[in-house]
Protein backbone atom coordinates (compact mmCIF):
# COMPACT_ATOMS: atom_id res chain seq x y z
CA UNK A 1 0.00 0.00 0.00
CA UNK A 2 2.59 2.20 0.72
CA UNK A 3 4.52 0.99 -2.24
CA UNK A 4 1.53 2.45 -4.44
CA UNK A 5 1.45 5.68 -2.56
CA UNK A 6 4.64 6.93 -2.86
CA UNK A 7 4.48 5.88 -6.66
CA UNK A 8 1.74 8.07 -7.35
CA UNK A 9 3.80 10.65 -5.64
CA UNK A 10 6.64 10.10 -7.70
CA UNK A 11 4.69 10.47 -10.66
CA UNK A 12 3.04 13.46 -9.86
CA UNK A 13 6.35 15.38 -8.68
CA UNK A 14 7.94 14.25 -12.02
CA UNK A 15 4.76 15.30 -13.90
CA UNK A 16 5.00 18.90 -12.44
CA UNK A 17 9.01 18.95 -13.04
CA UNK A 18 8.17 18.31 -16.52
CA UNK A 19 5.56 21.12 -17.37
CA UNK A 20 8.14 23.55 -15.03
CA UNK A 21 10.58 22.20 -17.17
CA UNK A 22 8.46 22.90 -20.54
CA UNK A 23 7.30 26.47 -19.45
CA UNK A 24 10.78 27.39 -18.88
CA UNK A 25 11.71 26.53 -21.83
CA UNK A 26 9.35 28.32 -23.55
CA UNK A 27 9.51 31.53 -21.51
CA UNK A 28 13.84 31.19 -21.92
CA UNK A 29 12.95 31.06 -25.94
CA UNK A 30 10.67 33.81 -26.32
CA UNK A 31 13.05 36.04 -24.44
CA UNK A 32 16.34 34.86 -26.23
CA UNK A 33 15.49 36.98 -29.32
CA UNK A 34 12.40 39.52 -31.13
CA UNK A 35 9.59 37.36 -32.91
CA UNK A 36 9.98 37.43 -36.74
CA UNK A 37 7.31 35.03 -37.77
CA UNK A 38 5.16 38.61 -38.58
CA UNK A 39 8.35 40.41 -40.01
CA UNK A 40 8.50 42.03 -43.83
CA UNK A 41 11.10 42.85 -45.59
CA UNK A 42 11.55 44.13 -49.13
CA UNK A 43 14.45 45.77 -50.41
CA UNK A 44 14.70 48.83 -53.19
CA UNK A 45 17.19 48.81 -55.90
CA UNK A 46 18.61 52.07 -56.81
CA UNK A 47 19.21 53.51 -60.67
CA UNK A 48 20.24 51.21 -64.00
CA UNK A 49 19.56 48.25 -61.20
CA UNK A 50 16.80 44.93 -60.66
CA UNK A 51 16.07 42.86 -58.24
CA UNK A 52 18.47 40.38 -59.98
CA UNK A 53 21.64 42.41 -59.25
CA UNK A 54 24.42 43.19 -56.50
CA UNK A 55 23.85 42.34 -53.18
CA UNK A 56 20.14 41.82 -53.27
CA UNK A 57 19.27 37.64 -54.47
CA UNK A 58 21.48 37.05 -51.56
CA UNK A 59 19.64 39.03 -49.47
CA UNK A 60 16.72 37.79 -50.41
CA UNK A 61 17.86 34.34 -49.73
CA UNK A 62 19.68 34.63 -46.05
CA UNK A 63 16.39 36.40 -44.53
CA UNK A 64 13.79 33.69 -46.68
CA UNK A 65 16.32 30.93 -44.97
CA UNK A 66 15.13 32.84 -41.53
CA UNK A 67 11.91 32.59 -42.16
CA UNK A 68 11.33 35.96 -43.02
CA UNK A 69 8.85 36.97 -45.65
CA UNK A 70 11.63 39.29 -48.17
CA UNK A 71 10.88 41.26 -51.90
CA UNK A 72 12.92 42.81 -53.43
CA UNK A 73 10.79 45.43 -55.80
CA UNK A 74 11.15 45.88 -59.33
CA UNK A 75 10.81 49.73 -60.35
CA UNK A 76 9.93 50.95 -63.96
CA UNK A 77 12.47 52.13 -66.14
CA UNK A 78 15.49 52.15 -63.73
CA UNK A 79 17.87 53.46 -66.39
CA UNK A 80 15.61 56.11 -67.22
CA UNK A 81 13.94 56.96 -63.70
CA UNK A 82 10.52 59.01 -63.40
CA UNK A 83 9.70 59.62 -59.70
CA UNK A 84 6.52 59.65 -59.81
CA UNK A 85 6.28 56.19 -61.45
CA UNK A 86 8.23 55.31 -58.84
CA UNK A 87 6.24 56.98 -55.96
CA UNK A 88 3.13 54.97 -57.46
CA UNK A 89 5.22 51.59 -57.64
CA UNK A 90 6.07 51.68 -54.28
CA UNK A 91 2.33 52.25 -53.31
CA UNK A 92 1.48 49.17 -55.01
CA UNK A 93 4.49 46.73 -54.17
CA UNK A 94 5.23 48.15 -50.80
CA UNK A 95 1.97 47.13 -49.99
CA UNK A 96 0.56 47.73 -46.30
CA UNK A 97 3.52 48.58 -44.37
CA UNK A 98 3.34 48.67 -40.79
CA UNK A 99 5.26 48.15 -37.63
CA UNK A 100 6.64 44.86 -38.58
CA UNK A 101 8.36 46.25 -41.74
CA UNK A 102 11.48 47.11 -42.66
CA UNK A 103 12.55 48.55 -45.75
CA UNK A 104 16.16 48.22 -47.00
CA UNK A 105 16.92 50.63 -49.88
CA UNK A 106 20.20 51.31 -52.21
CA UNK A 107 21.22 54.70 -54.13
CA UNK A 108 18.64 56.23 -55.74
CA UNK A 109 16.37 53.49 -54.11
CA UNK A 110 17.17 55.94 -50.71
CA UNK A 111 15.32 58.90 -51.66
CA UNK A 112 12.51 57.34 -53.28
CA UNK A 113 11.45 55.62 -50.69
CA UNK A 114 12.03 59.00 -48.13
CA UNK A 115 10.27 60.56 -50.95
CA UNK A 116 7.26 57.47 -50.53
CA UNK A 117 7.40 57.69 -46.62
CA UNK A 118 7.18 61.86 -46.72
CA UNK A 119 3.71 61.29 -48.82
CA UNK A 120 1.96 58.68 -45.98
CA UNK A 121 -0.15 59.36 -43.26
CA UNK A 122 1.87 61.05 -39.83
CA UNK A 123 0.55 57.86 -37.82
CA UNK A 124 1.91 55.03 -40.21
CA UNK A 125 4.53 53.40 -38.13
CA UNK A 126 7.64 51.16 -39.55
CA UNK A 127 10.31 49.35 -37.57
CA UNK A 128 13.16 49.93 -39.97
CA UNK A 129 14.49 51.53 -42.54
CA UNK A 130 18.22 51.10 -43.64
CA UNK A 131 19.66 53.29 -45.79
CA UNK A 132 22.85 52.26 -48.35
CA UNK A 133 24.78 54.70 -50.15
CA UNK A 134 21.61 56.97 -49.46
CA UNK A 135 21.51 61.08 -50.85
CA UNK A 136 19.08 63.92 -50.57
CA UNK A 137 20.45 65.93 -52.12
CA UNK A 138 21.43 66.29 -55.63
CA UNK A 139 24.73 64.37 -57.10
CA UNK A 140 27.02 66.53 -58.77
CA UNK A 141 27.95 64.04 -61.58
CA UNK A 142 24.16 62.64 -61.79
CA UNK A 143 22.19 65.71 -62.80
CA UNK A 144 19.53 63.56 -64.49
CA UNK A 145 18.33 62.36 -61.18
CA UNK A 146 17.75 65.79 -59.91
CA UNK A 147 13.69 65.48 -59.68
CA UNK A 148 14.04 62.78 -57.05
CA UNK A 149 15.74 65.21 -54.63
CA UNK A 150 12.94 68.46 -54.96
CA UNK A 151 10.69 66.99 -52.70
CA UNK A 152 10.79 68.87 -49.30
CA UNK A 153 11.12 66.22 -47.09
CA UNK A 154 10.12 66.41 -43.27
CA UNK A 155 12.47 64.72 -41.50
CA UNK A 156 10.73 65.68 -38.07
CA UNK A 157 7.96 63.16 -39.22
CA UNK A 158 10.16 60.47 -40.82
CA UNK A 159 12.25 60.26 -37.62
CA UNK A 160 8.90 59.63 -35.69
CA UNK A 161 7.45 57.04 -38.05
CA UNK A 162 10.78 54.83 -38.35
CA UNK A 163 11.84 52.95 -34.92
CA UNK A 164 15.07 52.37 -35.92
CA UNK A 165 16.98 53.87 -38.67
CA UNK A 166 20.38 52.96 -39.78
CA UNK A 167 22.79 54.60 -42.70
CA UNK A 168 25.78 52.73 -44.51
CA UNK A 169 28.53 54.38 -46.77
CA UNK A 170 31.94 54.36 -47.95
CA UNK A 171 33.99 56.75 -47.94
CA UNK A 172 35.67 55.34 -51.55
CA UNK A 173 32.23 55.73 -52.98
CA UNK A 174 32.66 57.03 -56.19
CA UNK A 175 29.07 57.15 -57.64
CA UNK A 176 27.20 58.72 -54.48
CA UNK A 177 29.87 61.23 -52.67
CA UNK A 178 30.28 60.31 -49.00
CA UNK A 179 29.59 63.73 -47.68
CA UNK A 180 26.43 63.46 -49.37
CA UNK A 181 25.28 60.45 -47.21
CA UNK A 182 26.34 61.60 -44.23
CA UNK A 183 24.20 64.98 -44.64
CA UNK A 184 21.77 62.18 -45.14
CA UNK A 185 22.52 60.50 -41.56
CA UNK A 186 23.00 63.98 -40.02
CA UNK A 187 19.56 65.10 -41.25
CA UNK A 188 17.43 61.64 -40.43
CA UNK A 189 19.91 62.24 -36.80
CA UNK A 190 21.32 59.25 -37.31
CA UNK A 191 25.12 57.57 -37.17
CA UNK A 192 26.22 56.44 -40.22
CA UNK A 193 27.89 52.93 -40.17
CA UNK A 194 31.17 53.52 -42.64
CA UNK A 195 32.46 50.72 -44.37
CA UNK A 196 35.95 52.01 -46.23
CA UNK A 197 37.03 50.80 -49.67
CA UNK A 198 33.49 49.47 -50.76
CA UNK A 199 32.96 51.91 -53.68
CA UNK A 200 28.92 52.01 -54.20
CA UNK A 201 28.05 48.94 -52.93
CA UNK A 202 28.04 47.27 -56.59
CA UNK A 203 28.49 43.77 -57.78
CA UNK A 204 31.48 45.17 -59.42
CA UNK A 205 32.87 46.22 -55.88
CA UNK A 206 32.79 42.93 -54.60
CA UNK A 207 29.56 43.32 -53.04
CA UNK A 208 27.56 40.09 -54.30
CA UNK A 209 27.04 39.99 -50.62
CA UNK A 210 26.58 42.34 -47.75
CA UNK A 211 26.70 40.84 -44.20
CA UNK A 212 27.06 44.51 -42.95
CA UNK A 213 22.83 44.23 -44.10
CA UNK A 214 22.65 41.68 -41.97
CA UNK A 215 24.11 43.00 -39.05
CA UNK A 216 21.53 46.41 -39.46
CA UNK A 217 19.08 43.99 -39.67
CA UNK A 218 19.82 42.10 -36.34
CA UNK A 219 19.97 45.65 -35.44
CA UNK A 220 16.68 46.66 -35.91
CA UNK A 221 15.43 43.67 -34.51
CA UNK A 222 16.73 44.06 -31.68
CA UNK A 223 15.05 47.16 -30.68
CA UNK A 224 11.45 45.53 -31.52
CA UNK A 225 12.00 43.29 -28.64
CA UNK A 226 9.51 40.90 -28.35
CA UNK A 227 5.60 41.38 -29.43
Amino acid sequence: MRSKYFKSISVFLFARIVIATIFISASTNAQSGPITEDLNIAVVHGYMSSPDDHWFPWLKNELQDRGISTKVLSLPNPSFPDPEEWQEALSVKLGEIDSNSIVVAHSLGCIATLNYLNSLKKEKQIAGLILVSGFVSDIPNLPQLGDFTQTNLDFSKLRLMVDKIIVLGSPQDSIVPFYLTEELANKLQTTIVSIPNSGHFLASDGYKRFPQVLTAIDEVLGTRGVN
